[in-house]
């Protein structure tokens, strides 16, 4: 059901598949025009052996299948099948080798996947209607709404759990949620817990760690069901179940990301309502979703009168809920738009304008409020001069998206991995005194910062443009990625065609990185060195390396104005090493408000992050 358009599966069979192939890999069209014929499997990942392998009988040519509309694969000879995303999984040197950590679609074939202890998984539901549960009952009943048999037809449970709260661990009374995978001849199992604090919203893990992929509430939905309602929360999918008695399961991520590993449960549904949250993060969700899920089949479900989701409507009215359903629409082409799907957005911007500026930057609120936010489509470009701090401003910036939830990729060419890793971990620890060296500490930091959910290229130096756009759209397709950061473009410019000048390359990638960020509704920061210029002027938009197409293509132009100060010979600088150094953020294009101006920042080397001085944003 995933919608990838043919040219792009044609696209990737001919510069990916066929010459990792060699020269004996072949393709061709069958009868019908719908489907790619490959002379041979494309690598061991994809066919089991058999009886035939390596023999040349010419039966044995053109048996792997590619739809051309969706990517789905299937071996006549083997009988191997899979998803798109799968045929791109299993290409041996392909995209998910350059992005850092483990990227799983299905279930291990192989190996023990962790599963929550059965007896803890069990005790949890009873416990929510034992005294012990009282406060997370109370407020599931009292705040959510929800009423005791829809909270034990869901499997809703209670426990404690530790989280760290600065430098101290509390004890939060939670509500558990059961992920949940049903087999095609077996019973439903609890595959994961969703462990979620009643009293501070970021405070939720998952367990236990490295778990399979399930669905919040699909036992509750009958074999024979053709239809499902997916909700982008567990409090809205309850309220969908208890307002009209449809089966609802919600979304494991959220708005955050729907990953692959969940797509093949959902296969069987002929009709599915798309329920997300009437916000930005969640209209932006339903259309990259219904991508997946394939259009055809989804229906877009919005809340009506200005509420948000389908909890707010069932608190409000239960009617509501039953209206909201009964009122969805397909979602549109992705290059058309309705009012009708634009109508709710419309009426809650226009009430909540505070809500539509973008992800706030908290460790920069002045910058904040001259380019109101990072907001999803745009193009920014960073520059400043060689060693001014541009990769460390980067990385703070999305520090900051990473903790608000936003899934980022960097492609860090100039800097290593480990590196950039080392910078933002001490960017996220905030500690004026350093890392620490005791090493329960250390790994308690490593603990938070692995929870971000963020992801590197492997790529390094020189990289060719085609190679990292193909990475992103991986990492947007399998981990809905919201943010990236490339640095820098330089390096992208270096291993495209020799024929090419280096101006006519930077502008192609510029328009590639232009496209994705509007066609896949992701923030790409873009880091871009200056041309060589008198080091004791301040930079301005001409000051960008390369042509004009940088600075007309991007959202927004930052600069990191760094201007050194000329010193006389033969006198030492009056400025103290110990004492942080003044630079300052210039706002040099901001097509969305078009507030310029510019806010002076300082550095602290310990915790490796900057900070805004009280002279403040100056417009």
């Amino acid at each position: 059901h995933t919608a990838v358009p043919r040219e792009d599966v044609d696209a990737y069979v001919k510069s990916r598949i066929l010459p990792a192939g060699g020269p004996s890999q072949a393709a061709r069209v069958d009868g019908s025009g719908a489907n790619l014929l490959l002379k041979e499997c494309p690598s061991a990942g994809f066919c089991s052996p058999t009886k035939y392998a390596g023999t040349g009988k010419p039966g044995n040519d053109y048996k792997f299948a590619i739809l051309r509309d969706g990517g789905a694969y299937f071996c006549h000879r083997c009988g191997g099948k899979g998803s798109w995303y799968d045929l791109r999984l299993g290409m041996s040197g392909a995209v998910p080798s350059s992005l850092e950590g483990e990227v799983q679609s299905t279930p291990r074939m192989c190996g023990a996947t962790p599963k929550p202890d059965a007896a803890i998984a069990a005790r949890c539901p009873v416990a929510l209607f034992d005294p012990q549960g009282a406060e997370v009952k109370r407020y599931l009943n009292d705040t959510r709404g929800l009423n005791d048999t829809t909270l034990a037809v869901y499997g809703v449970g209670y426990a404690s759990r530790k989280f760290r709260d600065g430098e101290r661990w509390v004890d939060e009374p939670c509500a558990t949620f059961p992920w949940i995978r049903v087999s095609d001849d077996g019973p439903a199992s609890t595959l994961r817990l969703k462990v979620r604090s009643v009293r501070t919203k970021r405070h939720m893990r998952v367990e236990p760690a490295g778990g399979d992929w399930g669905l919040f509430g699909l036992h509750t939905v009958s074999d024979d069901a053709a239809e499902l309602v997916i909700t982008e929360g567990e409090y809205d999918a309850m309220a969908v179940y208890q307002a009209t008695g449809r089966a609802a399961v919600s979304l494991p991520n959220g708005a955050a990301s729907l990953p692959p590993a969940v797509l093949p449960l959902l296969e069987r549904f002929k009709r599915i309502f798309l329920w997300c949250d009437g916000d930005e993060a969640g209209v932006n969700a339903a259309r990259k979703f219904s991508a997946k899920l394939g259009r055809h089949r989804c229906v877009v479900v919005r809340a009506p009168d200005d509420l948000k989701d389908a909890n707010d409507c069932l608190r409000k009215d239960p009617a509501l809920v039953k209206r909201a359903l009964d009122d969805a629409g397909a979602p549109d082409h992705d290059g058309l738009v309705s009012f009708k799907e634009l109508r709710g957005q419309v009426l809650h911007e226009l009430r909540h304008p505070d809500l539509y500026v973008g992800a706030p930057l908290p460790s920069f609120p002045k910058l904040t409020g001259l380019v109101k936010g990072a907001r999803p489509g745009e193009l920014t470009l960073l520059t400043g001069p060689s060693g001014a701090g541009k990769t460390t401003l980067a990385s703070q910036i999305s520090i900051d998206l990473l903790e608000s939830g936003a899934p980022t990729l960097w492609g860090s060419f100039e800097v290593k991995n480990s590196a950039l890793a080392i910078k933002m971990l001490r960017q996220q620890a905030r500690r004026r005194d350093g890392l620490p060296n005791e090493p329960r500490l250390l790994d308690a930091l490593c603990d938070d910062f692995q929870r971000l959910p963020l992801h590197f290229m492997r790529f390094h130096a020189a990289t060719e443009v085609d190679d990292v756009v193909d990475a992103m759209e991986f990492a947007a397709y399998v981990h809905d990625v919201e943010h990236v950061v490339l640095d820098n473009l330089q390096f992208m410019t270096q291993a495209g065609p020799r024929d090419a000048s280096r101006f006519e390359a930077q502008d192609r990638a510029i328009a590639r990185f232009r496209d994705f960020a509007t066609r896949r509704g992701v923030h790409v920061v873009l880091v871009v060195h200056p041309r060589k210029e008198d080091p004791t002027q301040k930079l301005a938009l001409t000051s960008i390396y390369g042509g004009a197409k940088a600075a007309q293509e991007a959202d927004n132009v930052l600069i990191l104005q760094a201007p050194a100060q000329p010193v006389a010979p033969g006198h030492a600088s009056s400025q103290s090493s110990q004492a942080p150094i003044p630079k300052w953020v210039e706002v040099a294009k901001n097509r969305y408000a078009g507030t310029l101006g510019s806010v002076m920042m300082a550095f602290n080397d310990t915790t490796c992050r900057y900070y805004e001085l009280s002279a403040g944003a100056s417009a």
